[in-house]
């Protein structure tokens, strides 16, 4: 019988029924196919917080990690990750250029972050990279992210969506696909999902975590003695009154233990810190490899897609739409990245998984899936569940050739792989040689192995300056075998540098910008350009070559276009090779070596060639080589010290917070805003940010921004923490009873008064039983409107004010007030002629000058005389029209128009007065008659403005005391006068006595002065009793006979205004 004779499913052999070893038979789904971008992938991997940081201001914005876990900000970018176990192995001896911290795992913050990432697009792409595969980025409480708090939001210490698109869209811009990971075993156990530590419970939520429903529950059945169903529905009671809970999904994603409780390494019981159980014990519950802080997700009846909510909020219930739905896997898809690579993906159920598929594949069948899978996958890559998977065996087949293993064997794994995996996943491979999990390549050439097995300081923070030269030039060698072979080749985030690092934590050190290995990071981007520009290379057969010796390791890569044979040594020397490729399918007579561009010659069908120590050669015929070029300037962030990250670029860390008033007073109802309070050391901190909570929200609440609400008689403690090293401060907020106004608002907040005019505003002061309603009135301008005490306004002037109302306690309410001036008097020119077709513009003269009104203009007849807004006629044909102006007070004038053929002059004028007197501010309006139809234009002026002046429509305006001559002119020359004296009234007389005695026959001369000064009146004088005593047209007063001995009137009036002051006089005997 034939069957395989090796367990590489290559050639087989014929043996008997008992030797027979079986040929795998892998049957996938027809149609199956992987993203062709893949197939042709170069992949970069990403630790997100040791690329690069792009934004200083998002590196300190929280220090919360996890519990009450506080992160630590690494002031130098190039020290190293700290290693705990270290610094307990090794106290003394422990290296100054490894950070020391406070011995927890994972909580170094570099800075690292997305806007680093985008920023370093062009050294990406100088670099050959098409594929930017990110370790997490979602909001987590470490520096690997592993262990998620939310996945539906960017961690704020990477950046925000919007950095995450302009990522996404400038890698787009480049030609670049982004994918990401997805971590959907297990989440955080400080999450929105599972909240052990209570954070989202007591910051507001309506979706409770799994931990503080299931512990509530768990407490019940214990000290209440009630059944399960009895203690939900109170848990269920107590957090929605007491919480506004209104969601129970999460509480069915985890399984909680009601019997077991969680232990330390010392099997002692560990307590709950805070919440509600602060002191009792922690419930157990299934966490990911036995680890309490990433609980993993429930698989009902051996799947996760079974337990409760979980597939809908993560997968998605679209299977078959190109619209995205709101589903962690959709939505991440929807903002432009490229698909997904699967976290422990062995470790959740296929059916989650073939439910994945649908989910991806439902918006663009181009979107990526790639498992997380160490050992032999083929399961996973028949059609229903990934496209590719981090290719592990790869690893292992290509570090253990270039360490000196057998190339027999490495071919074989290769050949294994390739006879069992579908082509469409085997082109597709992610075919990496270390990770975030695993020693770096370097170190691990160099004889540090994977899970830190090895506890020498040397071991465990290996140097570049240490390591061999053997192990730097089997790194060149390791390159050449992932750009050459079927699969995308996967470079860790520096490894193109000589980046070292032994496994978790050191490999995730931060990258050595400035300090890398130039050669390297040149050889890399050949490999990538020679790769990009050789189809054959990226998606050819492969056929390997045996035969030779056991350092030569070969194959050949054909398609249509080329045919390219690789051969590689792993030895320390050159070795040379004669090579039969003819039998291979080459049959140029002269090739040609891509990498150094040597030529040989291939006559007779063999070609010799030297292959240089740990490193290789890739021949192809010569008259197809094609010429490579790589963007050495855009890869020198990687080498060159300029482009080192100095200490200026990183973020400057809080010292401390402090407030200046640490004690308020404030009255129920009151509010108060203490981030005003607040100072953040030192001045020039990044992140400045503070949140505020209160000891107790019944007596005072306080929101995000530090506003503090009075709201019972009481005192609570104020505390403001910094975002950045979590520093607080205190402040005691002491609250009186007295109810204080909460709202004040007017009857009227927009009023029209005419001047004036008054008007009472009214002012409601809420709640009702507010202690003190008193409220103070105030105008914006007094000379427009004033207001007293009471509201009452009264308008002064034309204009605008604003009243504001105003509270004991700060509240304000307003009424915007217009204030009219009413016209009391309109003028237009009573009469004029017109030339038919001519326009004259009218101008109405109103008063007071003052005057607000606004002026509408109409014709009696527009066929004869047509009128516009502005007051402009036009004369339409002859005849005889009234012109009207009207106020919008209600005040007329008009002016009859008549129209004529042609223009006449007038051969005189005369005025409707020759003398005019006025009183002080009065008008009057003078006429003037022209000859019958005659069309002059009159023109007025006055002798002397300063005491009368007159406008274009004769309209006489009395300025002061004195005598003008208004003169009205025609256009012809003509002139008439008229003389007008303005005289000026007496408003007020005062006597220098109001009381005299004076004896019989003796005088007495009053003195009388009259308001104002310049009043023109005359003063009459009268006695009311002339036998008791006289007076002359002076003020002269002469007693004549007493009379009742005591007073009598002596009148003082004013002629013209017929005013009156008097003194009264008492006559003696002497």
């Amino acid at each position: 019988m034939y069957g395989d004779d090796d367990g590489y499913y290559g050639t087989g052999m014929a043996t008997d029924l008992l030797s027979l070893l079986p040929y795998d038979q892998i049957v996938y789904q027809s149609g199956y196919e992987t993203p062709d971008w893949m197939k042709n992938a170069v992949i970069y991997q990403i630790f997100p917080d040791r690329f690069y940081n792009g934004d200083v201001t998002n590196d300190t914005i929280t220090s919360d990690a996890r519990g009450s876990m506080q992160y630590e900000y690494m002031n130098d970018w190039y020290i190293l990750p700290e290693n705990p176990e270290q610094v307990t192995l090794h106290p003394d001896t422990y290296p100054t250029y490894a950070y020391k911290g406070d011995g927890n795992w994972s909580n170094e913050i570099y800075g690292g972050d997305l806007k680093g990432i985008t920023k370093r697009i062009d050294y990406l792409k100088a670099l050959g990279v098409t594929v930017i595969y990110l370790n997490p980025v979602f909001e987590s409480i470490s520096s690997h992210r592993y262990d998620t708090s939310d996945y539906k939001n960017i961690d704020p210490i990477l950046g925000t969506l919007g950095d995450f698109e302009e990522l996404v869209s400038v890698a787009e811009a480049n030609n670049m696909h982004v994918v990401l990971d997805g971590v959907f075993n297990h989440v955080s156990d400080d999450s929105v999902y599972f909240d052990r530590y209570y954070e989202y419970l007591e910051d507001g939520t309506d979706t409770i975590g799994a931990y503080p429903y299931w512990a509530y529950v768990y407490d019940a059945m214990s000290e209440k003695k009630i059944s399960k169903e009895e203690a939900e529905k109170q848990a269920k009671e107590y957090f929605t009154a007491e919480y506004g809970i209104t969601n129970y999904d999460y509480t069915e994603w985890f399984d909680v233990f009601s019997d077991t409780t969680l232990k330390d390494d010392n099997d002692d019981e560990v307590c709950d810190s805070v919440g509600l159980r602060a002191g009792k014990p922690v419930y157990g519950y299934d966490g990911w490899w036995g680890y309490d802080s990433m609980p993993i997700i429930k698989a009902t009846n051996g799947s996760e897609y079974q337990t409760g909510t979980w597939a809908e909020e993560v997968i998605g219930k679209n299977e078959t739409s190109k619209t995205a739905d709101n589903s962690v896997t959709q939505y991440w898809l929807s903002k432009g990245m490229d698909g997904w690579r699967l976290d422990v993906a062995n470790e959740v159920s296929d059916e989650t998984w073939q439910h994945f598929r649908k989910s991806v594949k439902a918006l663009d069948s181009d979107n990526v899936i790639i498992g997380e899978i160490w050992t032999d996958a083929v399961k996973y890559l028949m059609g229903d569940m990934y496209d590719s998977v981090m290719n592990y065996m790869f690893r292992g087949a290509a570090i253990a050739y270039a360490k000196g293993g057998d190339s027999k064997n490495a071919l074989n794994t290769l050949e294994r792989l390739r006879e069992r995996y579908p082509k469409e996943a085997f082109y597709a491979m992610m075919n990496l040689v270390d990770s975030h999990d695993t020693t770096r390549l370097l170190s691990y050439l160099d004889g540090i192995d994977d899970d830190r097995n090895q506890k020498e300081i040397s071991e465990a923070f290996p140097t570049y300056e240490n390591t061999s030269d053997e192990a730097k030039q089997k790194q060149y060698l390791v390159a050449l075998m992932q750009f050459t072979y079927a699969g995308a080749p996967t470079i860790y985030y520096g490894d193109e540098l000589g980046m070292v690092g032994a496994d978790d934590p050191d490999d995730r050190r931060a990258m050595i910008w400035g300090e890398g290995n130039e050669n390297l990071v040149k050889w890399y981007a050949k490999l990538a350009a020679i790769r990009s520009s050789y189809s054959a290379l990226r998606t050819g057969s492969v056929e390997p070559v045996y035969g030779t010796d056991k350092e030569i390791l070969g194959y050949v890569r054909s398609d249509d276009s080329d045919i390219m044979l690789v051969l590689m040594n792993n030895s320390a020397a050159d070795k040379s090779v004669t090579v039969n490729v003819a039998e291979l399918g080459i049959n140029a007579a002269e090739l040609a070596d891509v990498i150094a561009g040597n030529s040989y010659s291939a006559a007779g069908g063999s070609v010799t060639v030297t292959v240089p120590a740990y490193n290789g050669v890739i021949l192809t015929d010569k008259c197809h080589v094609k010429q490579v070029s790589v963007d050495e300037e855009n890869l020198k962030p990687g080498f060159d010290p300029t482009y080192k990250i100095k200490a200026e670029e990183r973020a400057v860390k809080v010292t401390g917070v402090s407030l200046k008033k640490t004690e308020i007073t404030l009255q129920k109802g009151k509010t108060a805003k203490i981030s005003k309070n607040v100072v953040v050391a030192p001045q020039n901190a990044t992140n400045t940010a503070v949140k505020y909570k209160t000891s107790d929200k019944t007596v005072a609440s306080v929101d995000k921004d530090g506003n503090v609400t009075a709201n019972a008689k009481g005192t609570a403690t104020i505390t403001v923490t910094t975002k950045d090293g979590l520093f607080t401060s205190e402040c005691k907020v002491t609250v009186g009873d007295q109810v204080q106004a909460a709202k004040i608002k007017l009857n009227k907040t927009k009023l029209s008064l005419k001047k004036g005019k008054t008007y009472t505003l009214k002012a409601t002061v809420t709640p009702k039983d507010c202690t003190d309603k008193a409220v103070k009135w105030k105008s914006s301008k007094s000379s427009v409107v004033k207001v007293d005490a009471n509201g009452k306004v009264t308008a002064k002037k034309a204009g605008t004010a604003t009243i504001t109302a105003t509270t004991k306690n700060g509240l304000k309410a307003t009424c915007k007030i217009t204030v009219t001036d009413p016209a009391t008097k309109v003028y237009l020119t009573p009469a004029m002629s017109i030339k038919k077709g001519s326009s004259v513009k009218l101008t109405a003269s109103v008063f007071p000058k003052t005057a607000t009104d606004k002026l509408t203009w109409s014709t009696s007849n527009k066929k004869v005389v047509t009128v516009t807004k502005s007051g402009k006629i036009k004369g339409v044909k002859t005849g005889t029209a009234t012109i009207t102006v009207k106020t919008t007070s209600g005040k007329k004038a008009t002016c009859k128009v008549t129209v004529v053929k042609s223009n006449k002059k007038s051969a005189g004028i005369k005025l409707s007065a020759k003398k005019l007197t006025l009183k002080q501010n009065a008008t009057k309006q003078l006429k003037a008659t022209l000859d019958k139809n005659a069309t002059d234009k009159v023109t007025w002026s006055s002798s002397n403005k300063k005491v009368a002046t007159v406008d274009k429509n004769g309209v006489v305006t009395a300025v002061k005391k004195g005598t003008v001559t208004i003169t009205a002119k025609t256009s012809g020359g003509k002139k008439a006068t008229c003389k007008v004296t303005v005289k000026v009234p007496a408003t007020k007389v005062k006597l220098n006595k109001t009381k005299a005695t004076v004896a019989k026959g003796r005088t007495l001369t009053l003195k009388a002065t009259m308001t104002p000064s310049s009043s023109t009146d005359k003063l009459t004088w009268t006695s009311s009793n002339k036998k008791v005593a006289t007076v002359d047209k002076n003020g002269k007063v002469k007693a004549l006979k007493k009379r009742n001995s005591h007073d009598y009137c002596k009148n003082c009036k004013w002629k013209e205004s017929n005013l009156q002051n008097y003194c009264k006089i008492m006559l003696v005997h002497q």
